[in-house]
């Protein structure tokens, strides 16, 4: 069943929308160069999927071609392979009911665990090659500052309002992950069954392009943590790992200083989260509606 103006939307909330013809010569080119796009090519996949998705009778989904066509890209135009991806996204939505029940800006511990404690940061400023850096703390968190649940619905939601911006959904994300005060005490809450899970929503269910995974200041424990990680990531993404530790240099060779943070030795000024949270805010109206979705 398809219903709905997601794309609609979040257009009359942001007041324009993102089109080819606005996106820089240098994207234009990624898209075409590495997802294979062209006006025709988006056309004739957009029409293919919206055939396949008419076929699901219990699915409750948006038909406006900016949702589709965020899922045709991080597939390359396959549009069997989107189709699948599209069915898992909604099915993780119906299996994991803690985490996507109530999914909406106004409903995660935003001041906990972004203004407080600093978990997660998306940058202002893209890299080098266009891509959005994304910071994950995950040595920071620890049970006082929030249940392990909250810090994925915001991980999330932040994925979800980063996809709105189809600059993004091109040239992809990088992602900092900081496991400073990584403790043994840490792998009694991220247990298998919680990082498989995390692991099943990034490679399966999400259209992301993820780039590169830079691990930072990593102390010897997370070679626990990491052996089973890699047990449940394709190889794919294992090539895309780097571990950085503390040689911030290294860092400074895959994204530039003038892009980074000062705690990484970076130039950037203090990160804004007040800033952040309104613009989760303003669309809380697209997360309402992308809740009314899914299988029935």
């Amino acid at each position: 069943v398809a219903l709905g103006k997601v794309g609609q939307l979040r257009r009359a909330e942001r007041g324009a929308s993102w089109t080819m013809e606005k996106f820089s010569p240098d994207l234009v080119l990624i898209a075409k160069r590495e997802l294979g796009e062209t006006p025709q090519v988006k056309s004739d996949a957009v029409a293919q999927l919206r055939k396949l998705l008419a076929e699901e009778p219990a699915l409750k989904y948006p038909l406006d071609e900016e949702f589709l066509v965020k899922f045709l890209r991080c597939r390359k135009y396959r549009v069997k392979e989107t189709l699948e991806v599209i069915r898992k996204y909604f099915h993780v939505r119906r299996e994991y009911t803690d985490v996507y029940d109530n999914l909406l800006p106004s409903r995660i511990l935003f001041d906990a665990i972004f203004r407080q404690h600093k978990l997660i940061s998306i940058l202002k400023q893209p890299d080098s090659q266009g891509r959005v850096i994304a910071i994950c703390r995950l040595g920071a968190w620890n049970p006082d500052v929030c249940p392990l649940v909250e810090f994925l619905r915001a991980v999330v939601l932040s994925a979800e309002w980063t996809l709105l911006n189809q600059a993004f959904q091109i040239a992809g994300v990088v992602a900092l992950v900081d496991m400073e005060d990584f403790h043994l005490t840490h792998l009694l809450h991220y247990t298998p069954s919680e990082i498989r899970r995390a692991i099943k929503l990034v490679q399966e269910c999400y259209p992301v392009r993820l780039r590169g995974i830079y691990v930072l200041n990593n102390p010897p424990v997370f070679q626990l943590f990491y052996a089973f990680v890699k047990l449940v990531l394709k190889p794919k993404l294992q090539r895309r790992i780097h571990i950085i530790g503390r040689d911030y240099e290294k860092l400074h060779k895959l994204i530039p200083r003038e892009r980074l943070p000062q705690e990484y030795d970076g130039t950037l000024e203090k990160y804004d989260y007040d800033d952040l949270e309104r613009k989760f805010l303003s669309q809380e109206n697209f997360f309402v509606e992308l809740g009314s979705y899914g299988y029935q």
